[in-house]
């Protein structure tokens, strides 16, 4: 037995030709082929790439060739370096990943049945998941005789999710009818599908490839919250609930764990926060088979998502649809339940872990004097007081609007309270339609921003439908000072601003007009 060794590369008939008499000639033979398939040939072509040799005769020397003792097969490799001399080579051989385990996959075609994802390969459709024969044009054997799939990189719609959801493979499945299947592959990245197709910024469609390409970009965000609708219902179901526990048992995506059993009593950790970060440890863990208790200072979960995203983009059932599916998991959520830094030094010795998930409650200040006055009051709080009173939990009631509201700022959170604030007045036909008679204020709406429009961090599509409500935009001012009598909100003094050059953010830097003061009469100022 000779220990020389030699590397062949490529799959085509010289290849198999190569491979064969090298390796009964006693040489130990590397056979490297780029397609996942020997004799898989390039797509799209009618007829075998092995010129006129007869398939049948090309399959017999092959599978000589693969069941030879002194050959080794690479497939869906690259040689990527070469050096040494003649005689002693050293070869660097990249292996490109599968996504399928070779000592499973049976070659039954149940895979290619069943997958959503079509792709278009040198102008002929093609799912996704394929064999050496999925193309009609490759009729003889190839090998190894099971399923690849071919990726191209990440989908950009993909890769500008910061959740990573699988983007086009539930927008597949909802094409097809599948929702469930849609549901669950949404769910292996994110526990709050309803949540986020209301509430998503939805940088995946920026990216869309049909967007950029074709036309327009695929609903994607729209697509996720009807899904979730259509399969879960607006209100939290215990039917639901039980069912998502079931297809988590039966070990759906990569994270799998029986969760019909209780999980092993030295896995235990505790989370502080039951808002978003917190939930979803919880959900993975729960997932994992590892038992979490949740301590919530508030009297109800959720977070931000329950106490500063307003009702009307997000409804309140649908939120608490998705936090009982992960109660149902055996997560233990402890509302009005806050951590000083005893309890959680408690926690570090009770538990095996922390998980510390306590969000971001505190609203800014604007280091302007007069801000202690009465009337004034950060976004962030008074979106918590507003939503905590609408859900009945807070015996506070949210506090009381004057006939003329300024909001200071141009992001989300801003918007969302001038929206809130708008529809707190009777004169909004929207509040008119829903709640009629109910408490009066924000009669005047106005949103200062110290840039222009095209700087403001807020979706465009809420400042838009901001500007629909009535509410009034003042760009390029900002506030000098809150004025006051007798300790009451009065008035606000402000400057106006003109644009310099770009700072940290990227956005061109507000410079000060010197003697352009000027008055904004208020009653609140959020």
């Amino acid at each position: 037995m000779s220990n020389k060794s030699a590397l062949v590369i490529g799959g085509n008939r010289a290849g198999v030709r190569a491979a064969l008499d090298l390796a009964q000639s006693g040489i130990q033979v590397y056979w490297v082929e780029g397609a996942p398939f020997l004799g898989h040939g390039n797509e799209g072509q009618v007829s075998p790439p092995c010129g006129a040799i007869v398939p049948h005769l090309l399959i017999a020397e092959m599978l000589e060739a693969v069941k030879h003792p002194n050959v080794e097969i690479l497939t869906d490799a690259r040689v990527m370096a070469l050096t040494g001399r003649r005689g002693d080579f050293q070869v660097e051989v990249q292996h490109g990943p599968r996504y399928v385990d070779l000592t499973r996959c049976t070659a039954c075609g149940d895979c290619e049945s069943v997958c959503p994802v079509t792709v278009s390969v040198n102008g002929r459709p093609r799912k996704a998941i394929f064999g050496h024969d999925s193309a009609q044009q490759c009729r003889y054997r190839a090998v190894p005789n099971v399923f690849a799939i071919e990726k191209r990189g990440m989908a950009p719609c993909k890769a500008a999710c910061p959740g990573g959801i699988h983007v086009q493979g539930y927008v597949a499945l909802i094409a097809q009818g599948r929702f469930q299947e849609a549901l669950d592959l949404i769910r292996e990245a994110v526990p709050f599908p309803g949540v986020l197709g209301r509430v998503c910024h939805h940088p995946c469609e920026e990216k869309c490839r049909r967007g950029t390409e074709v036309d327009e970009p695929v609903a994607i965000c729209a697509l996720k919250r009807f899904v979730a609708d259509r399969v879960l219902g607006p209100e939290p179901c215990p039917e639901q609930s039980r069912r998502v526990v079931e297809e988590w048992e039966k070990g759906l995506g990569e994270l799998k764990g029986p969760l019909s059993t209780p999980p092993a009593p030295s896995q235990r950790v505790a989370i502080v926060g039951a808002g978003p970060a917190g939930l979803t440890a919880a959900y993975f863990l729960a997932r994992q088979g590892i038992a979490s208790e949740v301590f919530e200072a508030l009297p109800v979960a959720g977070g931000m998502m329950a106490v500063g995203i307003p009702n009307y983009r997000l409804p309140p059932e649908v939120l608490q649809r998705e936090v009982a599916a992960i109660e149902a998991l055996g997560v233990k959520i402890h509302l009005n339940h806050p951590v000083d830094r005893d309890a959680l030094q408690r926690l570090r010795e009770e538990y095996d872990a922390v998980f510390v998930a306590v969000g971001a409650h505190q609203g800014w200040t604007l280091r302007i004097p007069g801000e202690d006055l009465k009337g004034v009051s950060p976004g962030v709080a008074f979106l918590r007081a507003v939503n905590l009173a609408a859900l009945g939990v807070d015996t506070a009631s949210p506090p009381r609007l004057g006939e003329k509201v300024v909001v200071v700022g141009g992001g989300d959170v801003a918007i969302d309270s001038a929206r809130v604030a708008r529809r707190a007045c009777p004169a909004c036909p929207e509040r008119s339609r829903r709640e009629p008679g109910r408490r009066v204020g924000g009669r005047e709406v106005t949103v200062l921003y110290r840039r222009s429009r095209a700087e403001m961090p807020a979706e465009p599509w809420q400042v838009q439908e901001a500007e629909e409500e009535g509410i009034n935009f003042h760009y390029l001012a900002a506030p000098v000072r809150a004025l006051g009598q007798d300790g009451v909100l009065t008035g606000l003094e402000c400057i106006r601003m003109e644009l310099g050059e770009p700072d940290e953010s990227g956005r061109r830097r507000p410079v000060p007009i010197a003697g352009s003061e000027f008055t904004l009469e208020c009653d609140t100022l959020l």
